[in-house]
């Protein structure tokens, strides 16, 4: 079927489609006309072809991207997310599996959830909300949880290969098994050079971008410039295209997932701008896995459903700073 017949037919009867029930767009695909319906009841409404041409049907809404500061029940990743009586919001990585317990905990940077970092102690057992405190989280309303533990990032000169904590939700079903805008994850992956990855965050939402750099070293520092926290087998992301950011402040904890194929990168904590435009520093999830001894995928059969104002320098050029 040619592409400009699909294209006749479909302005033809457009308007006709577009005012059935759940039809939410009309367009042309591959010589045939694509229907989008909001349920799969709504899609078996939907004539296989029209005027001889064939109609490919799919199942779902179109969604404006932006930031993910709202109140979600349950929780997925990609969202706000905070301690209680903090003026702060990072975003909740994704749900993961303790690999000997079995156990369902909150994953995000431990710079999120307090944990030990550098030059400060930090603290476990603080109340996490959803949103974060900056968004309009409060307790009790908003309570999803309290921070467990964060894997230790050392003072320097000890390198640290992860910046990541886990929360123990108030109940089992209080977060869900997918990330928002992406989806359900897979098992992780290294990241490649010139890899393509996404992510969605609580401040810049959903965004696309290209592994421009792998075992990266990084220093963090402190607003005072005090070395807060040295960094080694990091990875570098730039988004596409190149002119816009791919994270912004709040965006910490965002899990960066391999296009296509969702299969978990790493977990964003730091950027900054360079002479080669933003860019966006990144823990590797397998390290993430390894070192806090958690699983990224979980069976189908288990239920569905800033806090640190820093300043950083690359060991390279530019400056980062916590996401």
């Amino acid at each position: 079927m040619s592409l400009e017949k699909a294209k006749q037919v479909k302005e033809k009867y457009a308007a006709q489609l577009s005012q059935m029930s759940g039809v939410v767009g009309v367009a042309v695909s591959n010589g045939s006309i694509q229907v989008r319906v909001r349920t799969q009841e709504e899609a078996r409404k939907i004539p296989s072809t029209i005027e001889g041409v064939p109609v490919k049907v799919l199942v779902g809404e179109i969604r404006l991207f932006g930031p993910q500061t709202g109140r979600v029940r349950p929780v997925p990743g990609g969202v706000s997310v905070g301690l209680d009586n903090q003026p702060m919001a990072g975003t909740l990585t994704c749900r993961v599996k303790d690999n000997k317990t079995g156990k369902v905990y909150g994953l995000s940077n431990a710079h999120v959830f307090g944990t030990r970092y550098g030059l400060y102690p930090g603290l476990v057992g603080q109340t996490v909300v959803q949103p974060g405190g900056i968004d309009g989280g409060h307790d009790p309303q908003d309570v999803i949880g309290t921070v467990l533990k964060g894997h230790p990032v050392l003072p320097p000169p000890s390198p640290n290969m992860i910046d990541a904590a886990l929360m123990t939700p108030t109940a089992r079903d209080t977060l869900t098994a997918t990330v928002q805008e992406i989806g359900r994850i897979t098992l992780p992956v290294d990241p490649t050079l010139h890899l393509h990855v996404r992510k969605c965050g609580r401040t810049t939402g959903y965004t696309f971008g290209e592994v421009v750099a792998i075992n990266s070293s990084v220093q963090l520092r402190d607003r005072s410039g005090n070395l807060l926290a040295f960094f080694v087998d990091c990875f570098e992301v730039r988004c596409i295209p190149r002119n816009i950011e791919f994270s912004a402040p709040g965006d910490s904890g965002s899990l960066i997932v391999k296009d296509e194929s969702n299969e978990p990168v790493g977990l964003l904590f730091a950027g900054g701008e360079d002479n080669e435009g933003p860019v966006t520093i990144g823990c590797k999830a397998t390290n993430v896995a390894q070192l806090l001894g958690v699983s990224f995928l979980e069976p189908y059969t288990t239920f569905e459903s800033g806090f640190l104002p820093a300043a950083a320098a690359s060991l390279l050029a530019g400056a980062f700073f916590l996401r």
